[in-house]
């Protein structure tokens, strides 16, 4: 058994492996909980253990995932019997196509968004994806400190009229997340 809770190679959620930690998960659950979005996107799907995370709250409030990555969708059994009762479409797709932006941006049009970035590229997809954010979305970038840094998010989010969104209560309980909302309009 598995009792290491930063341990990033090695959880599951619900039978399912998932690359973050349960601090991470933790601290996406009481935001997803507490606020109910239309659309959950991911950059990023990998072996679909988020995905699913996603998914479950996306079934609880009647809403969708969509998720993207250049590998082909998950074919695991686990992650193959939750996809076919939650509301997941994958896209295996570049997240820097314009089909790929196009798509979210729809969603973004249509209804309040939660995005994850996690693909390969991080500063770049939040770069690329945080124009397309509307009022009350909330986007989150995974592993902070790793693969992006404090440096490279501040400035665009400030050009893109992004505020710190529960950023203290991530920072408190381990999260290596930087989380960010779009305030000044609303949907």
């Amino acid at each position: 058994m598995n009792f290491q809770m930063d341990n990033r190679r090695s959880i599951h959620v619900f039978m399912n492996p998932i690359m973050q930690s349960w601090y991470d998960l933790f601290f996406i659950n009481e935001v997803l909980t507490d606020i109910r979005f239309d659309t959950y996107v991911e950059l990023g799907t990998y072996r679909g253990g988020l995905t699913v995370f996603l998914g479950l709250h996306a079934f609880s409030k009647q809403s969708e995932v969509i998720t993207f990555d250049i590998r082909p969708e998950p074919d695991k059994p686990v992650y193959t019997w939750y996809k076919e009762m939650l509301p997941i479409t994958h896209y295996c797709m570049d997240v820097f196509s314009e089909e790929a932006k196009n798509i979210v941006r729809n969603k973004a049009r249509r209804g309040r968004i939660f995005l994850f970035c996690d693909g390969g590229e991080k500063p770049y997809d939040f770069e690329t994806y945080a124009p397309l954010l509307e009022g009350n979305d909330v986007v989150m970038i995974h592993d902070k400190g790793r693969e992006i840094f404090e440096h490279e998010v501040t400035p665009i989010a400030k050009k893109n009229g992004l505020i710190p969104f529960h950023q203290e209560d991530a920072d408190k309980v381990g999260a290596d997340i930087f989380s960010y909302i779009k305030w000044y309009k609303t949907k």
